[in-house]
């Protein structure tokens, strides 16, 4: 293949991997009080990746000659470059619709952190290699470096989930659901968290490539309970608004859910957090103030200053 095919091959591979993203517009036409609603949707799912292709794949199609020849070929692996966005994501602790529509559940497997630079590094290195050489050999390196830290994420989540329901069950307690997510940037610090009791608790600690996990005893918050709405009127609708945006959330938290224990006006998504035994939430959603335009619901961001967020992120990770 000559240089100028194998890098526009290498070009249409990564364009039809980012489109998915490409829900973050749809925002704009969506609730402007959810905007996590829409992203990693339907454009994630398994069954969008032919239509996905099809769009990645066309302007190469229009632009270079030699491929309209093997238009099929082009997009089927313009589609298989697409679906690996879904599949990569649902590796996350954030998770994505992967099966939409046959399932509304979204994919989380736990198995590295939304912010993992070790796993890009390895991936991009391998692809701007395989570019600058026109060689498959780096590619396919990077691929195998990455599978293998995906196994390796498979193992970590594996000995901090048992090392969840240990503690769970030390304190008597059966637990309704759990997890076990990976904090930013590692394998080894992870943060539990499992419901029971009607209460969200978190412990945290230490999964080592070698030893034991050692984790460390956190605390709990209360899960959501809605607050009942008035009788009648215009506050019957408000109350509507409330109770419909605070289920959604709810579903969107994967049943982990709470008030912020710092602002008992914002319901917050638990699962993630400045502190890793503990509840320090990063964003969610705020309840019962009208906003300029009279809608009850608005989104918050728990960590605005982000320098300061990521200095209290840090030093919580060293210590644990």
């Amino acid at each position: 293949m000559p240089a100028s095919e194998g890098r526009k091959a290498l070009l249409l591979g990564a364009a039809a991997g980012m489109l998915a993203d490409a829900d973050v517009l749809l925002r704009f036409w969506s609730d402007p009080a959810l905007p996590w609603e829409v992203h990693r949707h339907a454009t994630h799912a398994l069954v969008f990746a032919p239509l996905g292709g099809l769009i990645a794949a066309l302007p190469f199609l229009l632009l270079v000659r030699a491929w309209r020849a093997s238009g099929m070929r082009t997009m089927l692996a313009a589609s298989l470059a697409y679906a690996t966005h879904g599949l990569l994501d649902a590796c996350t602790s954030y998770g994505t619709s992967l099966l939409l529509p046959f399932s509304g559940a979204r994919a989380a497997w736990d198995v590295i952190a939304i912010l993992d630079p070790l796993f890009t590094l390895m991936l991009g290195a391998g692809m701007l290699l395989a570019a600058w050489r026109l060689r498959k050999a780096p590619a396919f390196a990077a691929l195998a470096l990455c599978a293998a830290y995906l196994g390796l994420g498979w193992r970590q989540h594996t000995a901090a989930m048992d090392e969840v329901l240990r503690l769970a069950a030390s304190r008597g307690h059966i637990v309704e659901r759990a997890r076990a997510l990976p904090t930013p940037m590692n394998l080894v610090v992870w943060r539990g968290l499992y419901v029971a009791q009607g209460r969200i608790y978190a412990d945290g600690g230490r999964v080592p490539i070698l030893g034991a996990p050692r984790f460390t005893p956190g605390t709990s918050v209360p899960l959501l309970a809605p607050e009942a709405g008035p009788a009648s009127g215009r506050d019957e609708a408000r109350a509507a608004r409330i109770a419909d945006v605070e289920a959604r959330f709810e579903r969107f938290a994967d049943g982990f859910a709470a008030r912020d224990p710092e602002r008992p006006d914002v319901l917050a998504d638990m699962r993630y957090s400045l502190e890793v035994a503990s509840f320090s939430p990063l964003w969610g959603i705020q309840v019962g103030a009208s906003n300029a335009g009279g809608d009850p619901v608005s989104w918050v961001d728990l960590a605005a200053d982000r320098r300061a967020a990521l200095r209290r992120m840090w030093e919580d990770l060293r210590r644990h």
